[in-house]
């Protein structure tokens, strides 16, 4: 995993899970991939929520959504050496489904080293994520009541 060019520097908290879904819709459309939006910011969710509750050894954290060439790089970076554990749930387990998410969703995930710490990371290849013509939905328009 290169490392990443631009990041957005944060809390390691809860509140911060919200910002970074923020940041990530703004990346993505400044870059004009608004049809990537709903599975990044899941994806997304999932990896600063994961860090927020494990990485108990970083107070700050940073946020990396880069759009290069063919591939969406979205990722938490954090300087807590434990490394990300993907679990075995069970159906009424109310934890430990993060990974699994970002496994499901990411064409590839894992964990790197990165800026003095980690990287936690999904890669989505965006030719597999193509928007397809038929995909495109107006907005619904606001209904006016009287």
């Amino acid at each position: 995993m290169p490392q990443p060019i631009c990041a957005y520097t944060l809390p390691n908290n809860p509140e911060s899970v919200g910002r970074a879904r923020a940041w990530v819709r703004i990346m993505l459309t400044a870059a004009g991939r608004e049809d990537l939006i709903d599975s990044a910011l899941l994806i997304m969710s999932e990896l600063a929520t994961n860090t927020a509750v494990h990485a108990t050894q970083s107070d700050m954290i940073k946020i990396v959504c880069e759009v290069d060439g063919d591939t969406l790089t979205l990722g938490v970076i954090d300087y807590d050496e434990r490394q990300p554990i993907l679990l075995t749930v069970r159906e009424d387990d109310e934890r430990g489904r993060g990974l699994k998410i970002v496994d499901a969703l990411c064409d590839e995930w894992g964990c790197s080293p990165c800026d003095g710490g980690k990287i936690v990371f999904g890669l989505l290849h965006l030719h597999a994520h193509a928007l397809q013509p038929s995909a495109i939905r107006p907005h619904p328009q606001p209904h006016a009541f009287a």
